[in-house]
Protein backbone atom coordinates (compact mmCIF):
# COMPACT_ATOMS: atom_id res chain seq x y z
CA UNK A 1 0.00 0.00 0.00
CA UNK A 2 1.07 3.54 -0.71
CA UNK A 3 -0.19 6.64 1.05
CA UNK A 4 -1.96 9.15 -1.18
CA UNK A 5 -2.71 12.82 -0.90
CA UNK A 6 -5.43 14.72 -2.70
CA UNK A 7 -3.68 17.23 -4.97
CA UNK A 8 -6.61 19.10 -6.53
CA UNK A 9 -9.21 19.33 -9.27
CA UNK A 10 -8.78 20.19 -12.94
CA UNK A 11 -10.97 20.03 -16.02
CA UNK A 12 -9.60 17.53 -18.51
CA UNK A 13 -8.81 19.35 -21.76
CA UNK A 14 -9.66 16.21 -23.76
CA UNK A 15 -13.00 15.03 -22.35
CA UNK A 16 -14.18 18.16 -20.51
CA UNK A 17 -14.89 16.31 -17.25
CA UNK A 18 -13.60 17.39 -13.89
CA UNK A 19 -10.78 15.19 -12.65
CA UNK A 20 -9.57 14.84 -9.07
CA UNK A 21 -5.84 14.19 -8.89
CA UNK A 22 -4.23 12.14 -6.14
CA UNK A 23 -0.51 11.59 -5.75
CA UNK A 24 1.58 9.14 -3.80
CA UNK A 25 3.59 10.74 -1.01
CA UNK A 26 6.82 9.91 -2.80
CA UNK A 27 5.55 11.63 -5.97
CA UNK A 28 6.10 8.49 -8.04
CA UNK A 29 2.46 8.13 -9.19
CA UNK A 30 -0.30 10.61 -9.96
CA UNK A 31 -3.78 9.24 -10.60
CA UNK A 32 -6.65 11.19 -12.17
CA UNK A 33 -10.16 10.10 -11.22
CA UNK A 34 -13.04 11.49 -13.30
CA UNK A 35 -15.88 13.05 -11.32
CA UNK A 36 -19.53 13.66 -12.07
CA UNK A 37 -20.91 17.21 -11.85
CA UNK A 38 -22.41 16.78 -8.38
CA UNK A 39 -19.22 15.38 -6.84
CA UNK A 40 -17.24 18.19 -8.49
CA UNK A 41 -19.48 20.82 -6.89
CA UNK A 42 -19.20 19.06 -3.55
CA UNK A 43 -15.39 18.88 -3.63
CA UNK A 44 -14.85 22.40 -4.96
CA UNK A 45 -17.27 24.24 -2.65
CA UNK A 46 -15.86 26.83 -0.33
CA UNK A 47 -16.57 27.27 3.38
CA UNK A 48 -19.15 30.01 2.73
CA UNK A 49 -21.04 27.62 0.41
CA UNK A 50 -21.57 25.00 3.12
CA UNK A 51 -25.06 26.25 4.05
CA UNK A 52 -26.20 26.77 0.45
CA UNK A 53 -26.23 23.18 -0.74
CA UNK A 54 -26.08 20.04 1.36
CA UNK A 55 -24.87 16.72 -0.04
CA UNK A 56 -25.39 13.12 1.01
CA UNK A 57 -21.80 13.08 2.29
CA UNK A 58 -22.79 15.84 4.74
CA UNK A 59 -25.58 13.63 6.11
CA UNK A 60 -23.23 10.66 6.39
CA UNK A 61 -20.68 12.72 8.33
CA UNK A 62 -23.40 14.10 10.60
CA UNK A 63 -24.58 10.56 11.37
CA UNK A 64 -21.01 9.34 11.92
CA UNK A 65 -20.30 12.14 14.37
CA UNK A 66 -23.01 10.80 16.68
CA UNK A 67 -22.08 7.12 16.31
CA UNK A 68 -19.29 4.93 17.70
CA UNK A 69 -17.88 4.52 14.16
CA UNK A 70 -14.75 6.51 13.33
CA UNK A 71 -13.15 6.54 9.87
CA UNK A 72 -9.66 5.07 10.36
CA UNK A 73 -8.49 4.92 6.75
CA UNK A 74 -9.79 5.08 3.20
CA UNK A 75 -8.27 2.99 0.46
CA UNK A 76 -8.51 2.70 -3.31
CA UNK A 77 -8.40 -0.89 -4.49
CA UNK A 78 -8.78 -2.82 -7.73
CA UNK A 79 -11.32 -5.59 -7.20
CA UNK A 80 -11.48 -9.05 -8.77
CA UNK A 81 -14.09 -7.88 -11.31
CA UNK A 82 -11.69 -5.28 -12.73
CA UNK A 83 -13.14 -2.14 -11.16
CA UNK A 84 -11.63 0.61 -9.05
CA UNK A 85 -13.39 0.74 -5.68
CA UNK A 86 -13.08 2.64 -2.46
CA UNK A 87 -12.85 0.89 0.89
CA UNK A 88 -13.68 2.80 4.05
CA UNK A 89 -12.43 1.32 7.31
CA UNK A 90 -14.82 2.44 10.05
CA UNK A 91 -13.56 1.24 13.44
CA UNK A 92 -14.47 -2.47 13.21
CA UNK A 93 -16.06 -2.78 9.75
CA UNK A 94 -14.99 -2.07 6.19
CA UNK A 95 -17.46 -0.65 3.67
CA UNK A 96 -17.13 -0.42 -0.12
CA UNK A 97 -17.96 2.71 -2.08
CA UNK A 98 -17.21 4.36 -5.39
CA UNK A 99 -13.80 6.01 -5.81
CA UNK A 100 -15.60 9.36 -6.05
CA UNK A 101 -17.30 8.81 -2.68
CA UNK A 102 -13.95 7.82 -1.19
CA UNK A 103 -12.42 11.07 -2.47
CA UNK A 104 -15.26 13.10 -0.96
CA UNK A 105 -14.78 11.45 2.43
CA UNK A 106 -11.03 12.06 2.30
CA UNK A 107 -11.56 15.72 1.38
CA UNK A 108 -14.10 16.26 4.15
CA UNK A 109 -12.55 14.26 6.97
CA UNK A 110 -8.81 14.31 6.37
CA UNK A 111 -8.78 10.55 6.96
CA UNK A 112 -5.54 8.82 5.90
CA UNK A 113 -5.80 7.77 2.24
CA UNK A 114 -4.05 4.79 0.61
CA UNK A 115 -3.98 2.77 -2.61
CA UNK A 116 -3.12 -0.90 -2.99
CA UNK A 117 -0.37 -2.07 -5.33
CA UNK A 118 -3.06 -3.50 -7.65
CA UNK A 119 -4.21 0.05 -8.43
CA UNK A 120 -0.78 1.01 -9.75
CA UNK A 121 -0.77 -1.97 -12.13
CA UNK A 122 -3.71 -0.29 -13.92
CA UNK A 123 -2.36 3.27 -13.89
CA UNK A 124 -2.80 3.51 -17.69
CA UNK A 125 -6.59 3.47 -17.20
CA UNK A 126 -6.62 6.73 -15.22
CA UNK A 127 -6.70 10.25 -16.63
CA UNK A 128 -3.16 11.37 -17.47
CA UNK A 129 -1.34 13.29 -14.74
CA UNK A 130 -1.23 17.07 -14.67
CA UNK A 131 1.69 18.41 -16.71
CA UNK A 132 3.89 21.22 -15.41
CA UNK A 133 2.46 23.76 -17.88
CA UNK A 134 -1.12 22.81 -16.88
CA UNK A 135 -0.55 23.13 -13.12
CA UNK A 136 -1.79 26.76 -12.80
CA UNK A 137 -5.35 25.60 -13.66
CA UNK A 138 -5.35 23.09 -10.82
CA UNK A 139 -7.90 23.97 -8.12
CA UNK A 140 -6.32 23.28 -4.75
CA UNK A 141 -8.70 21.60 -2.33
CA UNK A 142 -8.91 23.12 1.12
CA UNK A 143 -9.45 20.63 3.93
CA UNK A 144 -12.97 20.73 5.31
CA UNK A 145 -13.74 20.57 9.03
CA UNK A 146 -12.52 17.23 10.34
CA UNK A 147 -14.63 14.59 11.99
CA UNK A 148 -13.73 13.93 15.62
Amino acid sequence: MKKLKLVGLKTCPHCGRAVAYVMTEDGEHTLGIALDATRTRELSRQDQDLADERFLTDLLLQLLSSSPYVPREIMLDWNEDGFLVGRVDLTTEIFSCSPQEALALVAMTGTPFYATERVFKHVRLFHPPVKEDEAPGLVQLKPKPTLH
